[in-house]
Order: C-alpha cells, then sequence, then structure tokens
C-alpha cells in the first residue's frame, strides 16, 4: 500500500507507483493486513474481513514483521502466531 494515502501501489518497470491522482507518490509501497475470516459457533457462521489495526491485534505483529518471518522460513514462530 502506499505510505501516503494506503492506496494499493502499482509496479511498472521495477518502479512502485500509487495510481491516486492526488497522490502519485513514488517508492516502496509498505505492507498491510488484510485477512478474510470465517467466524462460527454452534448455531451459525459469518465471514468478515480485518483490516491493518485488527491484525496486528490478533497477530501481535506488523504485516512487515510477519512476512520477514514467512521470507526467513522462520516456520516455528509463524505456526506460534495462529494458535
Amino acid at each position: 500500500a502506499c505510505p501516503k494515502c494506503n492506496k494499493k501501489m502499482l509496479q511498472a518497470n521495477n518502479e512502485w507507483e500509487c495510481p491516486n491522482e492526488k497522490c502519485k507518490h513514488r517508492g516502496t509501497p509498505v505492507r498491510r493486513y488484510t485477512m478474510q475470516l470465517s467466524l462460527l459457533d454452534h448455531t451459525d457462521r459469518i465471514y468478515t474481513t480485518a483490516f491493518q489495526e485488527t491484525g496486528e491485534k490478533m497477530l501481535g505483529a506488523t504485516a512487515e514483521e510477519m512476512h520477514g518471518l514467512l521470507e526467513s522460513q522462520r516456520t516455528v514462530e509463524l505456526d506460534h502466531r495462529f494458535q
């Protein structure tokens, strides 16, 4: 996402650019959470989406930190976050 306006950035010619006409930020995007969840109990199931702040609270780490764990293949630590 664009660090200035949070729009999804696009990559072209090995460069990232914000498509927002008012922003047009160029540079490195920031990772943000978009988590699709299924919540259920004995009566029903609902589907919902959690975004950045909620994802950080649920997993105890920023999206950048979680990506770092994934990239470094620290699967034990990743598994711990999802228990």
